[in-house]
């Protein structure tokens, strides 16, 4: 189960690739270069993580860094080796330790100072922070406001968001690794970095042999694969799908977005709140089969939402709905969001291939479906129905501009009567353009 808190020995090294490879694209957005680099030993060794966990704790420092870094500077993402001695010297000199010795657990393993153990390391050239900020930055509810500012598409991405659980579930996440956190005024003893902060934690190596530990899949895409996935009734594939994204932090809502048209999704529209989507839901102008939305929303949870979309929207025009959360999911909250009406929740980090293999799901129970349903070949088979729409018709997409909404409105409905596969309409040229980026038409008819 997702609540659960597994280990197994694993190798770090694909770990932190994988964790590097998922925040490119977030570092892209305000044009910050991610850096890589892990010693010999790193690359060899094999340490007692959960895996899952270990990712979360990777991306969590690293999208902060990149919140905190300003545009065309670097976030480094280090790894080395060290003994236990070594390390200890390293949060001597700390500005603030996650776990400080006098809170240590009596049940914690003792760790001998000649013990080799792995420290990974991420630093920016941000404002660094400040011995006041730093005495608080890994309590609860804690958030930094002293920060650079970024802005993209008119958001500033540098603002705090959400609740200020992500360091002090890191704090935690470590611990139950055997590790520890703490961070560093300027960089990261590389020499390199003149400003900014290091955020740094350690793990024990468990050997640095060949042998490895087949890593256990994602808990989300393992607990998914006993989901239920309904039959999408309006798309065959994922390249027809229509996918709504929910959430309150402009770069998560990006690197999704990015993530869904690099699929060839056929529609993919991004949203800062939950009533905005209910509202595009219940004027009915566009339809979407899909609603990802983010469990902890600045206007309602994320079940809310679901519930809300459950009462308001009819069954025919009805989107499935499914959560995303990078928090710990108790069976009882996995509980309360499928009765909400969520089909399942997917957790962050998340990779272009595991949201795939989950979006591939709903066509999959589709084929099987028409397998069953298909006619036993003793039959001849049905006669096709007649056909009302010319072929060139039914696969156009048309954008249709205009600032009089009634216009819109008939327009839009003439070109549905006729069997136009997709009909897009907006009032402005600007948010044409914005249409035009995400995705393409085979006609325009501005007015």
């Amino acid at each position: 189960m997702m609540h659960e808190f597994q280990l197994s020995s694993l190798p770090l090294s694909p770990s932190m690739t994988e964790s590097a490879n998922f925040c490119r694209p977030m570092a892209s957005i305000t044009n910050v270069n991610i850096e890589l680099e892990m010693d010999e030993l790193a690359e060899q060794v094999q340490v007692q993580l959960n895996a899952l966990r270990f990712q979360q704790i990777v991306v969590n420092l690293v999208s902060n860094a990149i919140k905190y870094t300003p545009p065309h500077s670097t976030v480094r993402i280090n790894a080395k080796v060290l003994d236990y001695g070594k390390a200890c010297e390293l949060m001597d000199d700390a500005l603030v330790v996650g776990l400080p010795a006098s809170q240590r657990p009596e049940n914690a393993p003792d760790i001998r100072r000649d013990t080799p153990v792995v420290v990974v390391s991420v630093s920016d050239e941000g404002i660094g922070v400040s011995e006041e900020v730093a005495d608080k930055i890994f309590s609860k509810f804690a958030q930094v406001t002293t920060q650079r500012s970024s802005v993209v598409g008119g958001n500033s991405v540098a603002q705090p968001s959400g609740t200020g659980l992500g360091l002090n579930l890191c704090v935690k996440f470590i611990q139950r690794m055997n590790g520890n956190i703490w961070v560093s005024r300027q960089g990261c003893g590389n020499g390199r970095v003149a400003s900014g902060a290091c955020f740094s934690f350690y793990l024990p190596v468990v050997s640095s042999g060949d042998s490895r530990t087949e890593e256990p899949k994602h808990p989300a895409i393992q607990d998914a694969a006993s989901v239920s996935l309904p039959r999408l009734p309006h798309c065959e594939s994922i390249a027809e799908l229509r996918v709504v994204v929910v959430g309150d932090d402009v770069l998560n809502l990006s690197v999704l977005g990015r993530m869904l048209r690099r699929m060839t999704v056929a529609r993919v529209h991004t949203v800062d709140s939950a009533n905005k989507v209910l509202q595009m839901l219940e004027q009915g102008d566009e339809s979407f089969d899909l609603v990802i939305t983010g469990l902890k929303l600045s206007d309602m949870s994320g079940t809310e939402l679901s519930d809300a979309i459950r009462d308001k929207i009819p069954a025919a025009r009805r989107p499935v709905v499914v959560g995303l959360t990078a928090d710990t999911v108790e069976k009882q909250m996995l509980d309360k969001c499928r009765a909400s009406g969520l089909l399942h929740v997917l957790q962050i980090p998340l990779t272009n291939e595991q949201l795939q293999k989950f979006l591939g799901g709903f066509f999959t129970a589709a084929r099987e479906d028409r397998k069953t349903l298909a006619a036993p070949p003793s039959l001849p088979p049905p006669s096709p129905p007649p056909r009302t729409t010319s072929s060139r018709a039914s696969t156009l997409k048309v954008l249709v501009v205009d600032d009089t909404i009634i216009n819109l409105k008939v327009l839009n409905r003439m070109l549905r009567s006729i069997g136009v596969a997709r009909v897009v309409t907006v009032d402005s040229g600007v948010k044409a353009l914005c249409a035009l980026e995400q995705e393409k038409f085979d006609l325009g008819k501005p007015e």
